[in-house]
């Protein structure tokens, strides 16, 4: 009798040591890049992420399958609602304390660091996480050597989609954004004119074009210094630091 309630405690001890993992369905790469970089998620959590097989959660749409699994994991991690109206009711078939949602004013989180810090900080708190830095922090130094690598060239930088905007401004990088919206790839003709004058007070021109923004070559004229840029990446190197490389090679 001793022996059974002695193995019996072992295996209650054994059971509570190895909880089962909760299921996290991330719908934006950039979460889930924030958290493997932290070392206590794995623990705690599984990943699933049906974003991965695109790399612009713009572009995603759904399957049924996908549906289903959002619908019964435990939590879900998702960027800003007028990016995936999809999901709309989905949400409101689970508990709100089930849900984090990156809010509108900080779209495109990611790509400056005081943005990303404070999401970052969120994340963990609502997984109970331990508080952590490490994605911001790293963010941090990218942002710095790509102000160095732009200062020793002398660029200035003309910009494809207003994303970056946040992040040249903070920089001090004399820049300018011919969208005005975050995926408006037409030039209108009021910021072309803008942008023709803007043009003749710089001397050193680098283009950061888009993926998927096509533009017409006389609007580049002869200048060739150009870097095809994704927000979006499925690559475990961040977006910027991706960016960073590209200008080294200059």
């Amino acid at each position: 009798m001793f022996l059974s309630a002695f193995h019996l405690f072992i295996l209650v001890l054994q059971v509570l040591a190895f909880e089962a993992k909760k299921e996290v369905c991330i719908l934006h790469p950039q979460l889930s890049w924030i958290l493997d970089h932290h070392s206590d998620f794995k623990k705690h959590y599984t990943k699933i992420e049906p974003l991965q097989r695109v790399s612009d959660p713009h572009g995603f749409e759904p399957t049924t399958s996908d549906i289903k699994k959002i619908y019964h994991t435990d939590i879900l991690l998702t960027g800003p609602i007028t990016h995936t109206p999809w999901i709309r009711p989905l949400l409101k078939k689970k508990a709100q304390n089930k849900i984090f949602i990156v809010h509108d004013e900080l779209d495109h989180f990611w790509l400056n660091s005081q943005s990303l810090c404070l999401v970052e900080k969120k994340l963990l708190h609502f997984l109970n996480l331990k508080p952590s830095q490490t994605s911001c922090l790293k963010v941090q130094v990218i942002q710095e050597k790509i102000k160095d690598q732009l200062k020793k060239k002398n660029y200035s930088v003309v910009i494809t989609h207003p994303s970056l905007n946040q992040l040249f401004a903070k920089l001090s990088i004399e820049h300018f954004s011919l969208a005005t919206s975050n995926h408006h790839h037409e030039v209108k003709p009021k910021r072309l004119k803008e942008f023709l004058k803007w043009k003749e007070k710089q001397k050193n021109i680098l283009w950061i074009v888009e993926k998927g923004h096509t533009l017409p070559p006389t609007l580049k004229g002869k200048n060739k210094t150009i870097i095809n840029f994704s927000p979006y990446k499925k690559e475990k190197a961040h977006p910027l630091e991706q960016l960073l490389n590209k200008l080294r090679s200059f």
